[in-house]
């Protein structure tokens, strides 16, 4: 008989063997203007709030925002539950190790400030995850992540019709991918939490492919840039949430 549990077993199994399967060339691959542009975006919201020399990034894959947060003066680990992935990471220098986002393998308030970009659309429990990394993260501590909003530019121009947008096929045998609307996503914060600023990204970029044209590329950034933390936010693709971590009573 099928349980909740097992059918999380068996998602978590399916998106392992799918990022193990990108690790060869992941890092490479996003080696482009769209994929530097959002690293680079997330990695400056992080320097603007992260505190404190212990910090994890929790989902690291192979270490792209870690090599952009790179400080002598701070211990920074990476966690990924992809092998393959890690194994890229460390390849880079960076202390890793194999653990699943909903059941971190570390104690309790270990980390000043924990990171997870592009990581909670793809795993099967997000409320679940949420309460681990505040679990990891000490008081005062500070917890920056993203979701995917069906409001944006990006969701409409995914749902297109490959026939349509020839140059953004989706990924064959991709798995699920989750999207919460800014509402839906405030109600999976655990009450531990609370929320310090809201930021947005890829608000008016119609494509990946439209950032290597040299004048409206640079345009589209600055633009972008200037409207993260509007009320335009609330048609950014990714939305950022920063998050700090109060006493418990």
């Amino acid at each position: 008989m099928k349980t909740p549990e097992a059918d999380k077993a068996r998602s978590s199994a399916v998106i392992r063997e799918f990022y193990g399967r990108l690790a060869e060339n992941y890092h490479e691959r996003r080696r482009n203007s769209y994929h530097d542009y959002l690293d680079e975006e997330t990695a400056a919201i992080v320097r603007r709030h992260y505190i404190g020399d212990r910090f994890l990034d929790a989902g690291c894959g192979t270490g792209r925002i870690m090599e952009r947060l790179r400080d002598p003066e701070r211990i920074c680990l990476g966690m990924d539950f992809s092998l393959e992935m890690l194994k890229k990471a460390v390849e880079k220098g960076w202390n890793c190790v194999g653990g699943d986002l909903q059941q971190i393998p570390f104690a309790t308030e270990a980390f000043d400030t924990v990171l997870a970009f592009r990581v909670l659309p793809h795993v099967p429990d997000p409320e679940a995850s949420l309460r681990e990394m505040a679990r990891v993260t000490r008081s005062g501590g500070m917890i920056i992540v993203d979701h995917y909003n069906p409001f944006s530019i990006r969701f409409v121009a995914r749902m297109l019709p490959r026939k349509i947008l020839r140059n953004h096929p989706a990924i064959p045998d991709q798995p699920p991918v989750r999207y919460h609307r800014s509402g839906a996503f405030r109600r999976i914060i655990p009450g531990n939490l609370v929320v310090t600023a809201r930021y947005g990204i890829r608000i008016l970029i119609p494509s990946a492919k439209s950032l290597e044209l040299p004048l409206a590329g640079r345009l589209l950034r600055n633009a972008d840039r200037l409207l993260s933390r509007t009320p335009a936010a609330v048609f950014a693709g990714f939305r950022i949430w920063v998050l700090r971590k109060i006493a418990s009573d």
